[in-house]
């Protein structure tokens, strides 16, 4: 593949073709599990931490090249996503190219077609606009590399001792230490050796068996984290056992086989289908499956002597392959959620986007010029129409409530989309409608504790404590083990005057995560309130390691201080916590507090007005704001605050 006008010209078009078709998840917001990756994982934020990243892992998985990497972004990034989306889409395109260059090598005509399929397929979007899911668009490319060098030695003398052989088990090492589910690469070499010879022998054993160990190892690692870290106490991933998920599998195979050919009606989370009891029904989805290999293999003959049969096979066996790890004959903690999902179709669509470059070829091997021509505008109006799904997709994505709204309208049983829709409204405000959502969830499924843990802290937020801690109750009656149902409640109760509770809440908290930044600060600020003033900031000091940060723990400090008349130091933290988030205005306010104790009543009365700006129900911020104009005898103005003050009150008591 020379670099020559017309192939630099089709790689801007790759390029410049996924740049516009994931352009509105460059906005786009934190999804679902990004919190457990990377909002709120701890191990990213100190060199300590990238240590721990490799040798001591606490996260649900062993995936140490994709965690460094988050790792890195985090430093560079911190909590704009923006980055992390920029990252993912860059990566993406890479893999485009890159697919396009082993197409070239394995002889596809038209390889930069299949690149472009790649880049602009519908399938895609979910793991380019789904931050976590980085694990995918970083172990691709580096899968292609490996698939590439082994072309490369396979086109020379192949020994193992050559370079191109060393340098693609490394890159197929590096893809595992990013996602496991790359485990099939060696079986894709075998089903290689046989598409370019007809036959395997000895040495196609012998050169992929190091393949193979890292293949055993890694993938054991996954297992071990899947069954222990990612389902803990789950039951059994498909009711049925053994022989009800193979069927399973069967069914979810063609799904993502019609999914792949007609990307429509694409849901971030699919229905999931009842596994018939009469398990047999559903393996014919397997017999057909084995129907359709056996007659290509019969047309390809045996050796294979039709190109055609064995480039048919050599592309579906990629699909087919590589689909086996995520189909849940080996139990999956997602498999709880929905049996497929769009994400785990990112690896297979690699063979199906090269069997479309094939095919696509074919139109320009036709003599005719007129039919060449249609054929041309028919392939241009296909991939026009993948584009602009995908960019419409994208558009979801972009915008946290309509892809929640979207999703429960595609799968309204699932009590999981329910409840991030609920997480995203309570975001936004929308309290009641936030509400609703997890009361549909708990319908759905009424053991759901984690949705208990959220409709809490909504009724908390609106108002509703006591309906509040008795759901955080339910949820620690399921579960205990809960630190954030255990850190919310620390709240809740602080908030009612139970002050003594509020602590045993926030201690349990961090005994059953120590680094947990938020449940460190709550505690101290029930601390505080239990008049344990010095016992506070040494929680607050530990949470501000854990998450330098932590602008309402740096804040929440700074009062502590006050209180222990450290004036001057109590000053500096809450400077630096309205510095940190200059939206913060409960920030303010404590600065504006501090001020006021200082001395400083102008600066106070200027921080106390940029509380209210940011927060104009913020009752503290009007009633101290008051008081200070009050003293410095601008009487009319003070009048007008405390009368503000009034009025909120009634209003919050719905008068």
């Amino acid at each position: 593949m020379s670099p020559n006008p017309k192939t630099w010209l089709r790689a801007a078009l790759i390029a410049l073709a996924g740049c516009w078709v994931f352009s509105p998840v460059l906005h786009g917001p934190w999804l679902w599990d990004d919190d457990l990756y990377i909002t709120q994982n701890p191990l990213l934020r100190s060199a300590a931490g990238l240590g721990k990243i490799w040798l001591a892992p606490t996260g649900v998985n062993y995936f140490p090249i994709t965690f460094t990497v988050q790792w890195i972004q985090w430093h560079l990034w911190g909590d704009n996503p923006a980055g992390y989306h920029a990252t993912n889409i860059v990566l993406h395109l890479l893999s485009a190219l890159l697919l396009w260059r082993v197409l070239f090598k394995l002889g596809v005509p038209q390889a930069w077609l299949g690149g472009l399929i790649f880049a602009i397929h519908p399938l895609t979007v979910e793991s380019v606009a789904w931050i976590s899911e980085l694990k995918n668009t970083l172990s691709l490319p580096f899968l292609l590399l490996a698939f590439s060098a082994w072309v490369d030695a396979e086109n020379s003398k192949f020994e193992i001792r050559n370079s191109k052989y060393f340098l693609s088990l490394l890159c197929f090492l590096a893809a595992m230490l990013c996602k496991s589910t790359v485990v099939m690469f060696p079986f894709v070499l075998l089903l290689y050796a046989w598409w370019k010879r007809g036959k395997l022998g000895p040495s196609d054993l012998k050169r992929t068996a190091p393949f193979f160990a890292v293949s055993l190892v890694l993938g054991v690692v996954t297992i071990w984290f899947e069954h222990h870290r990612a389902m803990g106490g789950l039951e059994t991933a498909a009711p049925g056992g053994l022989f009800s998920r193979v069927a399973n599998a069967g069914l979810a195979v063609v799904f993502y086989f019609f999914k792949c050919v007609v990307p429509c009606h694409l849901s971030l989370i699919y229905p999931p289908w009842t596994p018939d009891p009469l398990w047999r029904a559903q393996l014919f989805a397997w017999l057909a499956i084995a129907a359709i290999i056996c007659a290509l293999v019969r047309w390809s003959g045996l050796p294979p002597t039709r190109p055609a049969a064995r480039h048919l096979l050599f592309g579906l066996g990629f699909f087919l392959i590589n689909l086996v790890p995520v189909l849940g004959i080996v139990p999956m903690a997602y498999a709880h959620i929905s049996w497929v999902a769009d994400h785990f179709a990112y690896l297979p669509l690699v063979g199906l986007s090269g069997l479309g470059a094939a095919g696509a070829s074919k139109i320009f091997q036709v003599s005719g010029f007129k039919f060449q021509a249609f054929g041309s505008v028919v392939i241009a109006a296909l991939l026009a129409a993948l584009a602009v799904a995908s960019h419409r997709d994208a558009v979801l994505f972009g915008n946290g409530e309509a892809l929640w709204d979207n999703t429960v309208q595609r799968s309204p049983e699932s009590p999981v989309a329910h409840n991030n829709y609920g997480l995203v409204l309570a975001k936004d405000g929308q309290l009641q409608e936030a509400i609703a959502q997890y009361e549909e969830a708990l319908r759905l499924k009424p053991d759901f504790g984690e949705v208990d843990v959220n409709l809490g802290l909504a009724l908390a937020s609106s108002g509703q404590r006591m309906e509040a801690i008795a759901r955080y109750r339910d949820a620690l009656r399921l579960n205990p083990a809960q630190p954030e149902a255990h850190t919310n409640l620390c709240i809740v109760l602080r908030q009612t005057g139970q002050f003594r509770e509020a602590v045993a809440e926030g201690e349990e908290a961090l005994r059953l995560r120590p680094d947990y930044p938020e449940a460190d600060n709550n505690l101290a600020v029930a601390l505080i309130q239990e008049r344990r003033n010095t016992e506070a900031m040494s929680y607050l000091e530990r949470a501000l390691q854990l998450q330098p940060g932590y602008a309402e723990a740096r804040s929440n400090l700074g009062l502590a201080l006050l209180l222990a008349k450290r004036v001057p130091e109590a000053i500096a933290q809450e400077e630096e916590a309205v510095r940190l988030d200059p939206g913060f205005a409960h920030g303010h306010y404590s600065l504006g507090l501090v001020l006021s104790v200082a001395g400083r009543p102008e600066d106070a009365t200027a921080q106390f007005e940029q509380a209210i700006k940011l927060e104009p129900g913020l009752v503290e911020a009007h009633l101290s704001l008051g008081r200070i104009l009050f003293q410095v005898g601008r009487i009319k103005e003070g009048q007008a605050q405390m009368n503000e003050v009034v009025r909120l009150q009634a209003a919050a008591r719905g008068q």
